[in-house]
């Protein structure tokens, strides 16, 4: 509890006068080969069908997993 007292919390606010404006890029590129295949994997897999099915109400672990994905094969899983 004496800990507490002593730590600050940063807002984002605070945090947003001292950096520099953010700047987002989005740059639309092909996949790969192994990025189409693995997506295609994702896309016919059991788990991803019931997302589209609508039987799952969880659907952010497969975006997340698609996202990944399309960034770069390894965040999915290593070779």
């Amino acid at each position: 509890a004496t800990v507490n007292e002593f730590i600050l919390r940063r807002v984002n606010t605070l945090n947003a006068q001292h950096l520099p404006p953010k700047l987002v890029q989005v740059v639309c590129c092909n996949l790969t080969e192994i990025q189409k295949n693995m997506y295609n994997h994702l896309i016919s897999s059991k788990d991803t069908q019931h997302v589209l099915d609508g039987k799952q109400q969880n659907c952010l672990s497969s975006i997340q997993m698609l996202m990944k994905l399309c960034n770069h094969p390894r965040l999915v899983a290593d070779e």
